[in-house]
């Protein structure tokens, strides 16, 4: 995969200094540990997904310090162009932080803010404090890890209202078919992934 139309480019060849050299330099790979560059999407130094070493992986930002597998990393895919977006260390407190905001995060228990898709706030997958959770209707009080039973809502695809995955006392989960009683986890519900629109299928529930 030569794209820079030079030489020695490879996936395979463990010798090879290049492969995938997408910033038409040299020293890319994927598969060479030895190489300190690997997907150098902002034609730049130092990428890569599978050093360790390196504090830098899909620097996104076209800056610095970002990875996904680096803990010392504060900083993994930083949609936003700001800083510490991490999806992997605990001490970043914003993971994909499509809001350009602040303080989201998946794994991080003290961040009240993760995949905060309404842009406003309290979304969190991770945090049980936390209300709000993939707020796909720009409502609130959606939450998939929840387990208080105080959200109503989780993944409320149909914009309506009662949707939750983790919620037992929830009627409907992923209530693909924009009616009702669709749920995965539910044992009281008689519909789960109702892909054809009308009723009674579940992959859950036991009963007819």
């Amino acid at each position: 995969m030569d794209t820079d139309n030079r030489s020695w480019d490879t996936l395979a060849n463990p010798l090879d200094p290049k492969a995938m050299d997408t910033d038409n330099r040299a020293w890319d790979t994927l598969a060479n540990p030895l190489d300190t560059k690997a997907m150098d999407t902002d034609n730049r130094a130092w990428d890569t997904l599978a050093n360790p070493l390196d504090p830098k992986a899909m620097d996104t930002d076209n800056r610095s310090w970002d990875t996904l597998a680096n803990p010392l990393d504060t900083k993994a895919m930083d949609t936003d162009n700001k800083s510490w977006d991490t999806l992997a260390n605990p001490l970043g407190t914003k993971a994909m932080d499509t809001d350009n905001r602040s303080c989201n995060t998946l794994a991080n228990p003290l961040d009240t803010k993760a995949m905060d898709t309404d842009n406003r706030a309290w979304d969190t997958l991770a945090n049980p404090l936390d209300t709000k959770a993939m707020d796909t209707d720009n409502r609130s009080w959606d939450t998939v890890a929840i387990l208080v039973t105080l959200d109503p809502k989780a993944m409320d695809t149909d914009n309506r209202f009662w949707d939750t995955l983790a919620n037992p006392l929830d009627p409907k989960a992923m209530d693909t078919d924009n009616g009702s009683w669709d749920t995965l986890a539910n044992p009281l519900d008689t519909k789960a992934m109702d892909t054809d629109n009308r009723s009674w299928d579940t992959l859950a529930n036991p009963r007819p």
